[in-house]
């Protein structure tokens, strides 16, 4: 069962998944894009941003 992610603008076929990087990025006062860009969450982030990469 795949989840969905929604947006003003429509629907993503993307699970966002949580682990330790997403969880303490905040208390750091940064985006997980930032404090962890190669984490699994900041990875399906990037595939909801326009532009951003495709799953294979």
């Amino acid at each position: 069962m795949t989840s969905m992610t929604t947006s003003r603008m429509g629907s993503f076929d993307v699970i966002i998944t949580s682990n330790v990087h997403a969880q303490v990025a905040p208390t750091y006062g940064l985006p997980v894009l930032t404090h962890a860009p190669r984490s699994s969450s900041a990875t399906r982030y990037m595939q909801i941003l326009p532009g951003g990469a495709q799953e294979q």
